[in-house]
């Protein structure tokens, strides 16, 4: 199965009660000038390794921070190229030539910052598979969710896909198909559904919800202070073009002296991470990083703000581009419960954390059983089964073969009740 992955965006703010329009103003636009490979200058002074690090830290969290809430949206181009092994892995072993797999998607989303949550839906556009020997479109019977939201708070995961069948978990014969299923998880699981098809926007500002770029260059900092930061960990390059100035931060495998991951922070982007390059551990001298992120940035009010984000991963290009935002506004606190999934009335609601289902009826839940009851009256009157029976098929099995092994038994015990009366 194709999902889709993706990392995205995300904002500054000048002042917690005011609100940034997050649009892309032509005006404002910041344009990115690549400096020549003989610009770069390694830095070696102990002291500037350390005044560079703590600015880049500086800037970028102070930054961060001033953001309390952002909510905004998202156009999503994702193109990947399938070789014939891969196809064949996914099952489509009728296919015997490469293909190239284009596809779109809109996202919204809504982030509580101080509050560590994050509303995040989809609607997926189309999808165009193209023959890469002959360039002509092919038909591939290929299905994928059409919408998706979720919801992450510290406290659970929600997940509802408003159009998917679903095979409930009491009964597994029966095809819940007219009942929209939501689902309340572990949060420990929404990782896989936040990269894959939904938008975290804060992953652009550092690889975590705390911005881990900040952290690690003030840490780094302090290591070299504390001389506990081995030399051959840690590269700073320095590049001056036309008054504007670049940052490359490598960060070295000690044992080959190869890079494993590479940060370009540009002075015209207020310092934000313009590039991130990734090496794979046991790569070779030329190999190419295996994951590449390019982020161009306008200012707004005077705040940094992501305009675009071109993703690399092997032969899987996805770009996001953003459209309106705004920054500090309020968030209705219902947008990170289940109402904020709007659950259709008749549909389910599984939680898995306290192991009971539920029926919407008219926005009120309403408890239909405990898992592990497979045979409940109020969930049977909810969903039609494809027979008539109260069983499934392979229940009567087990009722069968019980009573068979119950005749043996008495069988057995009469004949030897017998014997011993002879």
């Amino acid at each position: 199965m194709i999902r889709l992955a993706i990392l995205l965006s995300l904002v500054m703010f000048v002042c917690i009660t005011k609100i940034a329009f997050c649009a892309p103003d032509v005006k404002d636009e910041v344009k990115y000038k690549e400096p020549k490979p003989s610009s770069w200058v390694e830095i070696t002074s102990r002291e500037r390794l350390i005044s560079v690090l703590e600015l880049i830290g500086h800037q970028t969290r102070g930054n961060y921070e001033k953001i309390h809430t952002w909510q905004g949206t998202c156009n999503e181009i994702n193109q990947s190229t399938l070789s014939i092994s891969t196809l064949r892995q996914l099952g489509y072993s009728k296919l015997t030539f490469p293909i190239s797999v284009s596809f779109t998607a809109k996202h919204n989303f809504r982030i509580d910052l101080i509050n560590n949550k994050i509303y995040s839906d989809y609607e997926n556009g189309n999808a165009e598979f193209v023959n890469e020997t002959d360039g002509k479109i092919v038909d591939v019977p290929f299905k994928r969710e059409d919408s998706e939201k979720n919801i992450v708070t510290q406290e659970h995961y929600l997940s509802y896909s408003p159009n998917s069948p679903y095979l409930n978990p009491f009964r597994t014969k029966i095809k819940t198909k007219t009942l929209p299923t939501a689902f309340r998880k572990d949060t420990r699981l929404a990782m896989f559904s936040l990269f894959s098809n939904s938008i975290d926007p804060r992953i652009l500002m550092g690889p975590s919800a705390h911005h881990q770029f900040a952290y690690e260059m003030n840490g780094w900092a302090d290591d070299i202070r504390k001389n506990k930061l081995p030399k051959s960990f840690l590269r700073i390059d320095e590049a001056k073009v036309e008054g504007e100035t670049w940052f490359r931060v490598t960060n070295l495998y000690p044992d080959t002296g190869l890079k494993s991951r590479e940060l370009i922070f540009y002075s015209a982007y207020g310092f934000n991470n313009s590039r991130l390059s990734d090496w794979s551990p046991g790569r070779k001298k030329n190999d190419e990083p295996h994951i590449i992120r390019n982020v161009r940035y306008t200012k707004v009010d005077g705040i940094f703000v992501p305009s675009e984000a071109v993703i690399q991963r092997g032969t899987n290009h996805r770009t996001l581009q953003f459209g309106d935002c705004s920054l500090n506004e309020p968030i209705k606190p219902a947008w990170f419960t289940l109402d904020g999934l709007a659950l259709a009335d008749g549909g389910l609601y599984m939680d898995d954390i306290e192991k009971v289902a539920y029926v919407n009826k008219s926005g009120s839940l309403e408890k239909l059983a405990d898992y592990g009851i497979k045979n409940n009256s109020s969930f049977k009157n909810i969903v039609k089964a494809e027979n008539n029976t109260n069983f499934p098929k392979y229940q009567f099995t087990l009722i069968a073969i019980n009573i068979l092994a119950l005749l043996c038994i008495l069988i057995g015990l009469w004949v030897r009740k017998r014997k011993t009366n002879n």
